[in-house]
């Protein structure tokens, strides 16, 4: 199964129309997120007329509008929403856990900016007492180091260090990437061309484990400043059993090796 998160920047421009074709015929992704859309309802689902199922966000005037479109065949189940979240229960089969999947857009606004992070605190808390699978996804607008930025003026670290310290302290982390390292380009030339990485995967351990292969791919795309994001997904059932790793790092301590040894043998009945 693929998911693709995209900010389409508005689903008016006649090439965004035409690449959202393209990746709903080519990579069929059985979730597909779109965030800045500033689309009406009854226009977003007639651009979505494949999918079969649609939980649509409507835009202030001509800000924002978020979109979820899923294919039918696996459990979703929509328990929260607003003008910059959308958070989803899916179950991909009958066999599998359930998971939590937040669609996100962080508002470019510092006010409702620390609205939608606060509430990210909140699912945090819920999640870590149930042991739930969790995926947050999409376009945060903002980055948290230099290397996540090319051009324009140095990034400073106070500006997101808070931001930060929420998906640190929530357990999530960030999965990587192929392809293009930013996702977002303003099509200036020279100078004052800027690209940063503003559209980000991030994970808790349990979903970690229930999708150990998962591979997030970048692509350019048409009618938009922002790329779209790939996320493919081994759906087939994972039993989700903790398997014994070791690492041989450890035997670089001497005192570590006889800490493993004594483990080891008062755990087999091992009289050494």
């Amino acid at each position: 199964m693929k998911i693709i998160a995209w900010n389409v920047q508005g689903c008016g421009n006649p090439f965004t129309q035409n690449h959202l074709n393209q990746l709903i015929s080519i990579d069929k992704p059985g979730i597909l997120f779109l965030s800045e859309t500033k689309y009406q309802k009854h226009l977003v689902k007639y651009l979505l007329k494949d999918y079969p199922n649609t939980h649509i966000v409507d835009p202030i005037g001509l800000t924002g509008g978020l979109d979820l479109a899923w294919v039918d065949g696996f459990s979703f189940e929509i328990v929260q929403w607003n003008i910059n979240m959308i958070n989803v229960l899916g179950q991909p089969n009958s066999e599998s856990k359930k998971w939590l999947l937040t669609c996100f857009y962080g508002s470019p606004y510092l006010s409702n900016r620390n609205i939608a992070w606060d509430f990210l605190t909140k699912i945090s808390e819920q999640i870590d007492k149930q042991f739930f699978p969790w995926i947050l996804l999409g376009d945060l607008n903002m980055i948290f180091s230099q290397e996540e930025k090319l051009g324009g003026l140095p990034f400073k670290k106070s500006g997101c260090e808070h931001y930060h310290n929420i998906l640190s302290n929530a357990g999530i982390l960030d999965i990587g990437f192929k392809g293009y390292e930013f996702t977002w380009n303003n099509h200036r030339e020279g100078s004052t061309n800027i690209q940063e990485r503003l559209d980000i995967v991030v994970v808790n351990a349990e979903w970690n484990i229930q999708f150990p292969k998962a591979e997030l791919s970048h692509f350019v795309a048409a009618g938009s400043d922002y790329i779209s994001a790939t996320l493919s997904l081994d759906t087939s059932y994972i039993k989700l059993e903790y398997t014994f790793k070791f690492y041989d790092t450890c035997q670089k301590e001497s005192s570590c090796v006889q800490t493993i040894k004594d483990t080891w043998f008062d755990a087999l009945g091992i009289t050494q």
